[in-house]
């Protein structure tokens, strides 16, 4: 019997948020209106609040062969394989007091490979189509 079992995570993850006053280009202006107080409460973020980013790629094989005690005979092997890379992506921007803007996207990916077994000592013949 023949069993192997082989699993690979990698993740990376990033996160920004940086610390800055709100420019407010109007907020000395004199005068006592009402208008005008709407105009000095005007501000600016020029920078967003947060930016964070992470992946997540996942790999995993399994190999199992068993092998027949009575005969001399080769059973098939059986194997499975599956490779997942997940993204995720947020922005945070508050650009004015009065707007905000947020933005979150993800994505889940299934990395396709060829069906073929990864093992060269058991089947060394499946290697000599990719040359």
């Amino acid at each position: 019997m023949y069993e192997n079992d082989e699993n690979w995570r990698f993740n990376m993850s990033y996160s920004y948020s940086p610390k800055y006053k709100t420019w407010e280009p109007f907020k000395n202006l004199k005068g006592e209106s009402k208008w005008l107080d709407i105009i000095k409460a005007q501000n600016l973020n020029y920078l967003p609040q947060s930016f964070s980013f992470n992946s997540d790629i996942t790999r995993h094989y399994y190999e199992y062969q068993e092998r027949d005690l009575d005969f001399d005979v080769k059973l098939p092997l059986s194997f499975s394989e599956q490779f997942l890379w997940n993204r995720q992506l947020s922005l945070r921007w508050d650009i004015f007091k009065a707007l905000t803007m947020q933005y979150t996207s993800a994505t889940h990916a299934e990395i396709e490979e060829p069906y073929t077994v990864i093992n060269k000592d058991l089947y060394p013949d499946a290697y000599d189509a990719w040359k």
